[in-house]
C-alpha cells in the first residue's frame, strides 16, 4: 500500500545559539492611520500635564526606535521636539497624530520628529514584556516597552540571538511529528536592550547559563 512512498525525509532545522530576554505580555493594536493610542503614551510613561517640561527617555527613544532617520544616534532636541508634539499634536482623548493635525503650523523640528515617529510605528504594534529570568530582580525594574511587526503576539519572546545587531522576536511553536521549534516573527526594539545592553546585563561568569540553542524555521 505504501510502496510508492520514498523515504522518510528529514528536514535540516538551523539552529542558533542565543538567550531569551523576555515574554510579551500585553500588546496594542497595529498602529494605523498615524496614530498612537493614548494608553501606549502612558505605559511609556507619559502624563498628560501642562506643566511638564520632559518627556520620558524610554517613550521619545521608543518612537522614534532611538535612531535618527539615517540610523545615527538621536539628535539632542528630539526629546524636546516629542514633549511639544504631545502638548500640541494630540486629541481630545490625548491620542497623538504623527501627521494632518494643523502641519502647517508645526514648527519645523517638530514635523521632523513626527515624521520619524510615522516611519518607525507605521503598521507595527507596541507592546510590554517581562524579562524571563532572574536578572532583573535586584534592578526593580518594571515591564520592558518595545515596538515590533505587526503579527506579533502575546506570549511570543524577545530573544538575543548571537551575531544579530538587534533583538528579535520568536514563537515557540511544534509540528505534527511533535519537533518543537522556533518561528522568527521579526526584528524588534526593546528599549534598554539595545546595542549591546542585553548582553551587558548578563554577568560574565553566568552567560552561558543563559544561553540555548534555538531551531529556527
Amino acid at each position: 500500500m505504501y510502496s510508492k512512498l520514498g523515504p522518510t525525509r528529514h528536514i535540516a532545522v538551523p539552529n542558533v545559539r542565543g538567550f531569551q530576554v523576555a515574554a510579551i505580555t500585553i500588546r496594542s493594536d497595529r498602529i494605523a492611520r498615524g496614530v498612537i493610542p493614548i494608553e501606549w503614551l502612558e505605559r511609556a510613561g507619559w502624563q498628560d500635564q501642562d506643566d511638564l517640561t520632559r518627556v520620558p527617555d524610554r517613550l521619545w527613544r521608543t518612537l522614534v526606535a532611538d535612531r535618527s532617520p539615517g540610523g545615527s544616534n538621536p539628535p539632542a532636541w528630539y526629546p524636546l521636539a516629542c514633549l511639544h508634539a504631545l502638548q500640541s499634536a494630540t486629541d481630545i482623548n490625548g491620542d497623538l497624530f504623527v501627521s494632518s493635525i494643523d502641519e502647517e503650523n508645526r514648527p519645523e523640528l517638530v514635523t521632523q520628529f513626527l515624521d520619524r515617529v510615522a516611519s518607525v510605528v507605521w503598521n507595527r504594534k507596541f507592546f510590554l514584556a517581562h524579562e524571563t529570568s532572574d536578572r532583573s530582580k535586584d534592578r526593580g525594574k518594571g515591564p520592558l516597552l518595545g515596538l515590533g511587526p505587526n503579527d506579533l503576539e502575546v506570549g511570543d519572546l524577545v530573544c538575543i540571538l548571537l551575531g544579530c545587531s538587534v533583538p528579535v522576536i520568536l514563537r515557540h511553536r511544534s509540528n505534527s511529528t511533535l519537533m518543537s521549534y522556533y518561528e522568527v516573527i521579526g526584528e524588534c526594539y526593546l528599549h534598554g536592550m539595545m546595542d549591546g545592553e542585553a548582553i551587558t546585563s548578563v554577568d560574565r561568569g553566568t552567560f552561558d547559563q543563559y544561553c540555548q540553542w534555538f531551531p529556527l524555521k
